[in-house]
């Protein structure tokens, strides 16, 4: 079953309201493909839609949308073993 963009960002808002009060910032869509020194070329890919927040360490932290809500869904899953 494929979960959509708008359920994942949800997913996401709610694990934060929860868990870091306080600490999303929002998504951002990248528009265009550049290139950027220190960057992963997957972060700033045209259409990838990345997590900002606020890291324990109090800097701004990015990470791909899909990826968060992969480890979201990880995480969350009780242990298996």
């Amino acid at each position: 079953m494929k979960i959509s963009i708008e359920e994942m960002k949800n997913a996401i808002r709610a694990d934060f309201a929860e868990n870091n009060p306080g600490m999303l910032i929002g998504f951002l869509k990248v528009e265009n493909t550049v290139e950027v020194a220190g960057w992963s070329n997957e972060y700033l890919k045209e259409g990838v839609i990345l997590v900002a927040y606020k890291g324990y360490d109090g800097e701004v932290q990015y990470e791909i949308l899909t990826e968060m809500h992969n480890n979201l869904i990880e995480f969350s899953r009780p242990d298996e073993s």
